[in-house]
């Protein structure tokens, strides 16, 4: 019963983890399906990579993909190795990659550069996503990545912390304690005004979206805005920041 109870209680602040998805169709240069085709993820900065089998439709989905840039590979046999890359992944983004695979040896290779941002297909969410050079970049007061939601489109009335944290802030026409925020996939809400509770400093954040419409079930817990943060996370590089 106790190991039900905690399941449970673990289960109600379960949120997906702030990634993003890949996912497309694989088919030949006559539009053909090609099903039971590998194709493999590769994240740039850690080597990391995943890798799935096309469906009988030629159809492929990779999800849970931590927010960074990637390259597309696809192989099969009979056809050229399919390349893409420099695909820059955001926070809680349904990136289609459509694969068209070449007749030819499997020792030679097609590499495509990424193309442009995509309007999303997969997903009726409306969003606003602040990357990490507005965050570092932009002018902030105390150094609240916070006051970058006011930036976003329906950005409204703001009420002072007073006794809380953070400033709480209106999105078309929501109550300013209105709003659910996630940070790393983590409930991150000050639990007594309903606001947002200790946020990162700029330095330590990659990324967050602000989702005002038509967000999933899974964010359920406020009827107002979304804001789903990122920290930054390590690399197969050393680095870091100093500061006087």
């Amino acid at each position: 019963m106790k190991l039900l109870v905690l399941t449970l209680i673990c289960a109600s602040f379960a949120y997906a983890q702030g990634t993003a998805t890949i996912y497309g169709t694989i088919t030949d240069s006559s539009g053909s399906a090609v099903p039971a085709t590998s194709v493999s993820i590769t994240q740039v900065s850690t080597r990391q990579s995943r890798t799935t089998l096309a469906n009988e439709r030629g159809d492929y989905i990779v999800t849970q993909l931590p927010i960074g840039t990637y390259t597309v590979t696809a192989e099969r046999q009979g056809f050229k190795k399919f390349l893409q890359q420099g695909i820059r992944l955001q926070v809680d983004e349904n990136r289609q990659v459509a694969i068209t695979l070449q007749l030819g040896d499997v020792a030679e290779s097609v590499t495509i550069e990424a193309n442009a941002a995509q309007v999303e297909t997969r997903s009726g969410t409306l969003k606003e996503v602040i990357d990490s050079k507005r965050i570092v970049e932009l002018p902030l007061n105390g150094r609240n990545a916070l006051d970058l939601q006011r930036l976003v489109p329906g950005a409204g009335a703001v009420a002072g912390r007073g006794q809380g944290q953070n400033d709480t802030i209106s999105i078309n026409g929501s109550r300013q304690n209105g709003n659910n925020y996630v940070l790393d996939g983590g409930d991150n809400h000050d639990p007594y005004f309903n606001s947002p509770s200790v946020f990162p400093p700029p330095d330590a954040l990659e990324e967050f979206s602000i989702n005002t419409n038509a967000y999933s079930a899974e964010y359920g817990r406020n009827a107002g805005a979304l804001m789903n943060a990122v920290t930054r996370s390590g690399t197969n590089q050393w680095h870091g920041d100093l500061t006087p």
